[in-house]
């Protein structure tokens, strides 16, 4: 028999390409995320669980979860799952710590050019056709 792995949303479809090859999906196809009462249900024959963001794993479903091995998320953060009670538990809990560390500095500074060379206010100068009648005011 295959591990049962339940899905609470949407992921991309490697993730479910690869678990499914050697696990049974039960993968939410509701509109949003799985709500907290349909993963109640479904908690007590789940081996894994794939949290998505807005989805949620409280102490009392973690009781229920008597067959439950582990638990990730495809994104940072851990507070939409507690995991105090995970570690009591003895159930892991894994996500991706520092992979938007980057992209974050990355941001931050398309932001500050952004600023600094009044991008946005530019833009809207030429959208607005003044480009064509005056020049862009400086500061």
């Amino acid at each position: 028999m295959k591990p049962i792995v339940v899905i609470t949303g949407p992921v991309r479809q490697e993730i479910t390409e690869i678990l499914g090859k050697s696990c049974e999906i039960q993968q939410w196809e509701g509109p949003g995320d799985m709500p907290p009462e349909v993963l109640s249900e479904r908690i007590h024959e789940a081996d894994g669980i794939v949290l998505t963001p807005r989805a949620t794993l409280r102490t009392e479903q973690i009781a229920k979860a008597s067959r439950l091995k582990v638990v990730a998320q495809s994104q940072v953060g851990y507070d939409n799952a507690d995991i105090d009670a995970l570690t009591q538990a003895g159930i892991p809990f894994g996500n991706t710590p520092g992979i938007l560390v980057e992209t974050t500095a990355e941001m931050a500074f398309a932001l500050t050019v952004a600023a600094a060379r009044r991008v946005t206010e530019a833009w809207d100068f030429v959208r607005a056709g003044l480009w064509e009648k005056e020049h862009f005011p400086t500061m």
